[in-house]
């Protein structure tokens, strides 16, 4: 695992192993520092389609685009790209989902952790929230995490289980698709998610 170092995705989003510093570029107030342990954490940001993936969403924040939107991150695992996607927006409202209750929960007890700085894990938890479910809805929030779980989250879950079409300006899936046998047919039902012309 010494091979992981420090990285960055534009000008303010950066993955910095848990053995490492925080760089001095990534100590601004605006940073969006996703903290994880590659050996264990889904998503270490070496694949090229999510570096190239945080790199446009970095530059999205850089240009004031987004703002006061909807994303949805698909498969989030323990919700590290959605806190760094939370953390570059201040008001884009910011759901996770997967498929495991653990990797839910673990992202749930996350997003009110620190960082060994300190800082909040997630700048904005009002504009952050996490479900279980797959992309045929079904989407719920675990037990115990209710209070932690936005209003503007609950609505959206209570309504036809949180799938609906057109129910994002914004989806990505980051480490996801390449592993599912039916990505093409999973695909398709995210890109229905997307309004008409959003992302």
């Amino acid at each position: 695992l010494d091979q992981f170092q420090p990285m960055d995705f534009g000008s303010r989003t950066w993955i910095v192993p848990w053995n490492h510093e925080l760089p001095e570029a990534a100590q601004a107030a605006d940073a969006a520092i996703v903290r994880l342990d590659p050996g264990l954490a889904f998503g270490s940001g070496t694949h090229p389609t999510t570096a190239l993936c945080l790199r446009w969403l970095d530059q999205l924040a850089v240009d004031g685009q987004l703002q006061r939107q909807r994303v949805l991150d698909f498969g989030c695992a323990h919700g590290g790209y959605a806190r760094a996607i939370s953390n570059l927006f201040p008001t884009v409202q910011v759901l996770g989902v997967d498929n495991s209750p653990s990797l839910i929960r673990c992202a749930n007890e996350m997003k009110t952790g620190k960082l060994d700085d300190g800082k909040p894990a997630a700048f904005y938890p009002d504009n952050l929230a996490f479900a279980v479910g797959n992309e045929d809805g079904g989407w719920y929030v675990l037990e115990g995490f209710e209070q932690n779980t936005p209003e503007w989250a609950k609505c959206l879950l209570s309504d036809s289980g949180g799938y609906q079409d057109e129910s994002f300006d914004c989806v990505v899936a980051m480490e996801v698709l390449e592993h599912l046998p039916d990505s093409e047919d999973v695909a398709r039902k995210l890109e229905r998610m997307a309004r008409p012309g959003k992302y």
